[in-house]
């Protein structure tokens, strides 16, 4: 008896587990890669995916998400995971 009420539990703390991922608020996004080209910018790429009544900061903040980014230096030859553009 025990042993089913200790699997009943752990049974409950797994569907509650699974149903708490699956509210997540992280949407799926569909990209496209993109090698960088010397001179190229985070704002001039988010310049030509944004919609355009994006806030292009936005823009350049999912961009820097999508590629665990923590500043604006990007270098030549890098490849990024871009939105799709949302024209």
């Amino acid at each position: 008896m025990v042993a089913l009420i200790a699997f009943a539990l752990a049974a409950t703390g797994v569907v509650a587990t699974g149903s708490a991922q699956a509210g997540s608020p992280h949407q799926g996004v569909e990209v496209t890669r993109h090698v960088v080209e010397r001179g190229e910018t985070l704002w001039g790429l988010a310049g030509t995916v944004a919609n355009p009544r994006e806030d292009l900061r936005d823009v350049v903040q999912e961009i820097e998400q999508l590629n665990d980014l923590d500043g604006a230096g990007l270098r030549a030859g890098d490849v990024l995971l871009l939105p799709v553009a949302r024209h």
